[in-house]
C-alpha cells in the first residue's frame, strides 16, 4: 500500500510515485507521491486556514491536545519503531530508546509552552505602561533529515505547535513512513490544517521554500542544503533555524581511562552507522596514549555486529542509501598516504543492504580530507597532539561547531578546553550529553538557532505593546 500526503485532516494520494527502500535489503518497501505545486499549495493554505483559530487557543488547550498526541505516539510506538528500523535502517535495540525520546520532547513543549517568559509589564517609558507579548510565527514549514526521521521531526513540529503555529512538515524523501504515520495518530487529535504532511524532495522543498504563505522554517540536514535553504528564505525573509552538519572533536589527554572512553566513544561513534551530526568519529588524543586507545577502539570495532537493522543482536546497521555508502568509501579511498586504515573499510560478505565494516582510520594530519570533513558514516578516524593549545586550535580547525567533548582527571584543563572549543554543546568526560531541557544546536557552519530546551524562542515573536497612562 503507497503512502499519501496528510492534508488538511485527510490522507491524499498523488502521482509520480517513488521508491522507499529498505537500507538493510535493498528491496522496495513502498512507494510515496512526489507533492505537486497543487498539493504544497493545499497543505500550506490548509494551515493559513487553521493558524488564526489554533493560534488563539490559550495555551492549555494547545497542551492538552499535544499531550493527547503525545500518549498515541507512545502507545504506537511498536508500530514505529518497527517502522522506522525498515524505513531507516536503525537498529532495533539501541534505537528504541531514541525513537521513545520523541513522546518526551511532545510533552515537555507542551507544558513549557504555558509558561513562556518575557519581560515584566512595567513603566519604562514615562507616562506609559509596556508589556510584551509573544506570539506564534504563522506557518512553519519543518523539513525532517533521514537519519532520525520522527524524533528530528519532532523536535521541530512540538514547539512550533505548542506556541501557536501550524506546521507543514516534509519528511526526507527516502524516510517519511513514520511522519505519515504521525499524521494517521494526529488526525483524530488536532483541528484540521494543524499538522500537515507532504511529501517529496528537492522540488517539493522549494516549493515550500517559495510559497508566501511560509512564515518560517526549520530544517535539519547537509550544510550545502542549509545554505540553499538559507539563500531562498532570505528571498521573503522568512526566518529559519538551521541544524546541520557536525564534526565533533573528541579531545582525548594521557591522564583518562582509555579502555573507558573507547567503551563510550565507540558506541556513540557507531550508533545509526556513524550518521550522527555529533557521532563521536573525530578522536584527538594525546601523542603518549595514541597506541592504547587505538588498541582499545580497534578491539571495540571488531566486536560489533554488523547486520540487518530489525535483528535484536545488531549493532551496526547498513547506511541509508548506495550512494551514501559509495560517499563514505570515497572518503576511504582518497585518503592521503600516511593515512592507514587499522580495521575494517570493506563491504562485509553476505549482507544485500548498503553496510560497510566499522572503521578506524589513524595517522591523520591536520588539514587531511576526513579531520576536515563530515563523513557520515561508520569511520572513526584518530589523530595526535601534543599540549593543550594545540588541541584546542586543530579542534577548531574545521567549518563545524555542533558538538565536542573533553577527556582529562584535570578539571580545571577540561574547563579551559571546553571554553576554547567553538561548539555549541561541549562535555566533559562524556559525549552526545544531550536532554530535551536543554538548547542544542551549533556554531559556524553547524547552522543557528537551537532546537530543544530553546525551541519555544524560536517559533515565537516578540511584540512590544505601550499603554498611555494620560487620560
Amino acid at each position: 500500500m503507497q503512502l499519501q500526503h496528510f492534508v488538511n485532516g485527510k490522507m491524499l494520494g498523488g502521482e509520480n510515485l517513488f521508491e522507499i527502500v529498505n537500507p538493510s535489503t535493498a528491496e522496495t518497501i513502498t512507494h510515496a507521491p512526489l507533492a505537486s505545486p497543487d498539493v504544497v499549495d493545499a497543505a500550506v493554505r490548509a494551515a493559513r486556514g487553521a493558524s488564526a483559530t489554533w493560534g488563539d487557543q490559550t495555551p492549555g488547550y494547545r497542551a492538552a491536545a499535544l499531550l493527547e498526541l503525545a500518549q498515541a505516539v507512545e502507545n504506537d510506538l511498536g508500530h514505529l519503531l518497527d517502522l522506522e528500523v525498515a524505513n531507516a535502517g536503525l537498529p532495533i535495540t539501541p534505537y528504541a530508546d531514541d525513537l521513545a525520546w520523541g513522546v518526551d520532547v511532545i510533552r515537555y513543549t507542551a507544558g513549557a509552552a504555558r509558561v513562556v517568559e518575557a519581560p515584566a509589564a512595567g513603566e519604562y517609558i514615562s507616562g506609559c505602561t509596556s508589556m510584551v507579548r509573544r506570539e506564534p510565527l504563522g506557518v512553519v514549514c519543518c523539513i525532517a533529515p533521514w537519519n532520525d526521521p520522527l524524533l528530528l521531526a519532532l523536535t521541530k513540529l512540538a514547539p512550533a505547535l505548542a506556541t501557536g503555529n501550524t506546521v507543514v512538515l516534509k519528511p526526507a524523501p527516502n524516510t517519511p513512513m513514520t511522519a505519515v504515520r504521525l499524521a494517521e495518530l494526529a488526525a483524530d487529535i488536532l483541528p484540521p490544517g494543524v499538522l500537515n504532511v507532504v511529501l517529496g524532495g528537492q522540488p517539493t522543498g522549494e516549493a515550500l521554500l517559495e510559497h508566501p504563505g511560509i512564515d518560517a522554517v526549520a530544517f535539519t540536514g547537509s550544510v550545502d542544503t542549509g545554505k540553499r535553504i538559507a539563500e531562498m528564505a532570505a528571498r521573503t525573509l522568512k526566518k529559519t533555524v538551521l541544524e546541520l552538519g557536525g564534526k565533533s572533536p573528541v579531545v582525548v589527554f594521557a591522564d583518562s581511562n582509555m579502555e573507558r572512553i573507547a567503551e563510550t566513544i565507540s558506541g556513540l561513534g557507531f550508533y545509526s552507522a556513524g550518521q550522527n551530526c555529533i557521532a563521536a568519529t573525530r578522536v584527538l588524543v594525546e601523542e603518549s596514549a595514541r597506541d592504547e586507545l587505538v588498541q582499545h577502539l580497534t578491539k571495540r570495532a571488531q566486536a560489533l555486529i554488523v547486520g540487518d537493522a530489525r535483528s535484536p543482536e545488531t549493532t551496526l546497521g547498513p547506511l541509508i542509501s548506495a550512494r551514501q555508502r559509495e560517499n563514505v568509501e570515497g572518503f576511504l579511498n582518497r585518503r592521503e598516504p600516511h593515512v592507514e586504515i587499522v580495521t575494517g573499510g570493506g563491504r562485509p560478505a553476505g549482507l544485500t543492504g548498503f553496510f560497510l565494516e566499522p572503521t578506524i582510520v589513524t595517522g591523520l594530519r591536520e588539514g587531511d580530507e576526513m579531520a576536515r570533513e563530515e563523513i557520515f558514516g561508520p569511520v572513526q578516524t584518530v589523530e595526535t597532539f601534543r599540549d593543550e593549545d594545540e588541541v584546542v586550535r586543530r579542534a577548531n580547525a574545521n567549518r563545524f561547531g555542533l558538538g565536542a567533548s573533553v577527556w582529562t582527571h584535570d578539571g580545571a584543563r577540561g574547563l579551559r578546553v571546553a571554553r576554547g572549543i567553538k561548539a555549541g554543546s561541549v562535555w566533559v568526560n562524556t559525549h552526545a550529553a544531550v536532554a530535551t531541557e536543554l538548547p542544542f544546536g551549533g556554531f559556524k557552519a553547524s547552522g543557528y538557532g537551537r532546537e530543544f530546551g530553546a525551541s519555544l524562542d524560536e517559533f515565537t515573536g516578540t511584540k512590544h505593546v505601550g499603554i498611555s497612562l494620560e487620560e
